[in-house]
């Protein structure tokens, strides 16, 4: 593990009493568990931010943009060559 940074949080009481519990039910400390905690949520956080602009890149095909923006563009496939993905 790589060079570790010493951080100060402020919780309230019952946060903290989950904490404890949850380190304790584990076998770590709470340290790893606030750091396991935050890292799972900034996953989560990326991933949401890469299916959002997937879905953004979606609208603006259904709205007939192609690549370049511009309306009206022709898509780079048929409906048949989708339907042949699929099988």
């Amino acid at each position: 593990m790589g060079r570790m940074v010493r951080k100060q949080i402020v919780m309230e009481p019952a946060l903290e009493e989950a904490l404890e519990r949850h380190a304790r039910e584990m076998g770590i400390s709470q340290s790893q568990l606030v750091s396991r905690a935050l890292q799972r949520y900034l996953e989560e956080d990326d991933s949401r931010e890469k299916r959002m602009a997937a879905w953004r890149e979606v609208e603006k095909i259904m709205r007939g943009e192609g690549p370049d923006g511009k309306v009206g563009g022709q898509m780079p496939w048929t409906r048949e060559e989708l339907h042949e993905r699929g099988r």
